[in-house]
């Protein structure tokens, strides 16, 4: 892995317009994107690197910007992302629990890894309707990957009831 150093003004300055156009990002004021990239930085992984690995806990949410991703539990491929602005690792914002999957890239990938333990050391009362505003987009993004495994678990049950098992 290679990364940068926490985004400061300088090097935020060339990207922000890019990444304010980001699903999760785009929502926000420029204040709270300014803030989010000043707890950030890029993380790039070679083809073969675990970004995460399951069981091991590491504070960081990521945005993908370039590349391809395989998801493992216990060995096996569960599923792909693809995609500029796929989020992935967010589940540590919410139970702060070890990785219940391991990330690997399936090609080189850059990704915008946001520290979750920065984020949570924000002043709740400085910024209050920023941390609703990106939590609720969090919560979208859970609920669409909850009604994701519902029709697919809906689906295999189906598969289930015809194969008589």
């Amino acid at each position: 892995m290679q990364e940068s150093p926490y985004l400061n003004d300088a090097s935020r300055a060339n990207e922000e317009d890019a990444l304010d156009k980001l699903p999760l990002l785009r929502d926000l004021d420029q204040g709270g994107v300014s803030l989010i990239l000043s707890i950030s930085k890029y993380r790039m992984f070679d083809a073969g690197e675990d970004v995460t690995t399951q069981g091991e806990f590491d504070p960081w949410v990521y945005i993908l910007l370039e590349g391809d991703l395989g998801i493992d539990v216990d060995g096996e491929r569960v599923a792909k992302i693809s995609g500029r602005g796929a989020v992935f690792g967010e589940m540590v914002l919410i139970d702060q629990a070890e990785r219940s999957a391991t990330v690997v890239a399936l090609s080189p990938v850059r990704s915008l890894a946001i520290d979750a333990v920065l984020l949570d050391e924000l002043d709740r009362e400085k910024e209050g309707v920023f941390l609703a505003n990106f939590y609720r987009v969090i919560c979208g993004i859970l609920a669409n990957r909850l009604r994701e495994a519902d029709e697919e678990l809906s689906l295999l049950k189906k598969e289930f009831k015809t194969t008589g098992y």
